[in-house]
């Protein structure tokens, strides 16, 4: 990679990927968005607050940063932006020719991709035409501890210290930045209307892969006491079985046994789920959730990280999350958020904060105070902007 001399403005490209559901649930919800202008599209989109435009609002006032939003798999948008940049690309491979042409017309001084996979097959073209590389950010929340992104990346974003830990032995930079919760939110979600409800889980709970021991806990706490779950990525039968077959083959997993209580389980939750709940809309749930429940993937381990811990307690939910290590690092137990370590205890949790509506209303009003006060992305994002220009 090329060192980058000091610029009095230096060109910050940041891109992004969607969840495909997201995307198809958004622009059905809007018909007509993907005629508008490329400008306009985005802006909804930000405005929905689930591709958020955080960096651009909190590092641009600096003045060190231009910085520009990609949206690298919301088809309309980039296919608009090919449009009016008369920008050509293969229909078979659309992403990536015009991610790269976006690259050639931003010519960012450094780049953050989420989506390693992009990365990994625009760089070499972009060398082999002989342009200039970028200095280069990446990004690992699930502890991927990918080896065959390092060499492509200057520098490694994490939330968690021990993935950071892993890239800096792995002779790379790394920076761990906390997840946080945007104040902006607050604001572009008081008029959106959301059911009130007891009790609320909303996020991916796929019972294959890394959400599987989220799900069983789900389904266990669904087993004992009512709940309101809004789940993505909940599999079919077939799928399950045939996941758990494919498991077999390779030898992961010598038999069938489980399978009864994992068919169980999605049952119980396909009874409980009202469908999927994405930006604003997930937003105004959290924040008419009296109790907003959470529980790590397994890619966590010991380390309380996730989003939701900061999403809950900045919309104003009390939230019950799963006992971490360092989970008094970040709140305050019993006092800021109230934690669990078993299905059992949960439900006994639940049951006590609904039977005790003051002590819950303080709890989930100090949650709140904790996170917009220490846990707010403004403030890290400003202090990584001034870490980031001197790497640049």
């Amino acid at each position: 990679m090329r060192e980058i001399k000091p610029h009095v403005m230096m060109k910050f490209l940041k891109t992004a990927h969607l969840y495909p559901r997201y995307i198809n649930l958004f622009y059905a919800r809007n018909p007509g968005l993907e005629c508008l202008p490329y400008k306009e599209q985005l802006e909804k989109l930000h405005e929905d607050s689930f591709a958020k435009n955080s960096w651009k609002h909190y590092l641009e006032p600096s003045g060190q940063f231009q910085v520009e939003d990609v949206i690298l798999n919301v088809e309309p948008l980039q296919k608009r932006w090919a449009l009016e940049n008369q920008v050509p690309y293969d229909e078979s491979n659309w992403m990536e020719d015009i991610f790269v042409a976006q690259l050639t017309a931003h010519r960012p001084d450094a780049l953050f991709v989420n989506h390693h996979g992009i990365l990994l097959k625009t760089l070499p073209k972009l060398k082999a035409r002989g342009e200039t590389p970028f200095y280069t950010i990446g990004f690992d929340g699930i502890a991927a501890h990918d080896k065959g992104v390092v060499f492509d990346v200057d520098l490694m974003l994490t939330c968690l210290q021990r993935t950071a830990s892993f890239y800096e032995e792995m002779g790379r930079k790394a920076y761990v930045m906390p997840h946080g919760f945007d104040p902006q939110i607050l604001d572009r979600s008081r008029n959106v209307v959301a059911e009130p409800v007891d009790i609320s889980f909303i996020g991916q709970a796929s019972i294959l892969g890394a959400h599987r021991e989220r799900a069983e806990w789900l389904a266990a706490v669904a087993r004992r006491i009512p709940v309101d779950y809004w789940l993505g990525n909940l599999p079919s039968n077939y799928s399950l079985i045939r996941n758990k077959l494919g498991a077999i083959k390779r030898g992961q997993n010598p038999e069938l046994l489980g399978v009864p209580k994992v068919l169980s389980d999605l049952r119980r939750l396909r009874r409980v789920n009202r469908g999927e709940l994405y930006g604003l809309e997930m937003f105004s749930q959290l924040a008419a959730s009296k109790i907003s429940l959470n529980f790590h993937i397994a890619g966590a381990g010991k380390h309380a990280a996730n989003m939701r811990l900061f999403e809950a307690t900045g919309m104003g939910s009390c939230l019950l999350t799963d006992w971490k290590d360092n989970m008094a690092d970040i709140f305050e137990p019993d006092k800021e958020i109230v934690t669990f370590c078993s299905a059992d205890e949960a439900v006994e949790k639940i049951l006590w904060l609904l039977e005790n509506e003051q002590a819950r209303s303080d709890i989930a009003l100090a949650g709140q105070k904790r996170t917009l006060a220490t846990h707010n992305v403004k403030d890290d994002l400003i202090e990584f902007g001034d870490y980031l220009a001197t790497l640049l």
